[in-house]
């Protein structure tokens, strides 16, 4: 008799923990995130296809972008040949400048590709206030108010984008956008676990999970983590 058992990346050997039993005798598959080369690849290859040549510089942004998903990668690149202009393959080759601001634009565009706005709205509100409310903060960048729940959010979405973030990584990135006050580790990581719950109920699946047992946030689908960094809600 055989047993198939899927877990996240970071929980592939829950089951040995739990039934030692279990270890000499199971074989790990991985299905892991796409790696940076091969994320890089889908672009060589695919401009290549269109005689379009690409410096490396945006090739390399894009794949950080994608955070481990080649159709995220598929749709950047689709999208930055639709914001270049080229639909069709042309019987020249064509070389692209660097510009700095086609990869944001691209980024931007590619939000529209999987809408998370509802969902990122409700996550930044956090749960229904009791009594007095929350306490404000105030970011290093423009001198914004804010309480803790859209600075968590503010955190995941910096650079470099990463689908798991430990909680003293994340804590330090949300105190590392304020400017005097900053809340404290604990407010933080309570805060999470309500934004995970949130954003669960929303989407009516697991999108994101806060594991208290490693103090360790976990993106399920990178294009909640890519709408975070682009998409309209700041």
């Amino acid at each position: 008799m055989q047993f198939v058992c899927a877990s996240v990346p970071y929980r592939s050997d829950d089951v040995l923990l739990a039934n030692a039993d279990l270890r000499g005798r199971a074989y790990r598959v991985d299905f892991e995130y796409w790696a940076h080369a091969e994320l890089a690849k889908i672009a060589y290859t695919g401009f290549g296809a269109m005689n379009i040549k690409i410096p490396n510089s945006i090739i390399d942004s894009l794949a950080i972008e994608a955070a481990g998903s080649p159709q995220l990668m598929q749709t950047l690149c689709l999208n930055f040949c639709f914001d270049i202009g080229y639909e069709l393959r042309p019987n020249v080759q064509v070389e692209i400048a660097t510009e700095t601001n086609l990869i944001e634009k691209v980024c931007r565009r590619t939000t529209a590709n999987n809408d998370y706005s509802s969902t990122v709205a409700v996550m930044k509100d956090g749960p229904k206030i009791r009594g007095k409310d929350r306490k404000s903060y105030v970011l290093q960048s423009n001198n914004a108010a804010m309480d803790v729940y859209p600075l968590i959010l503010r955190g995941i979405a910096c650079d470099p984008p990463k689908l798991t973030l430990k909680a003293n990584e994340l804590v330090a990135r949300v105190q590392n956008l304020c400017s005097g006050d900053e809340p404290g580790s604990g407010s933080i990581i309570n805060s999470c676990s309500h934004i995970v719950s949130i954003a669960n109920e929303a989407e009516g699946r697991q999108v994101i999970e806060w594991d208290a047992e490693r103090d360790l946030l976990d993106i399920r689908d990178p294009y909640l983590l890519f709408f975070l960094r682009w998409g309209e809600w700041q």
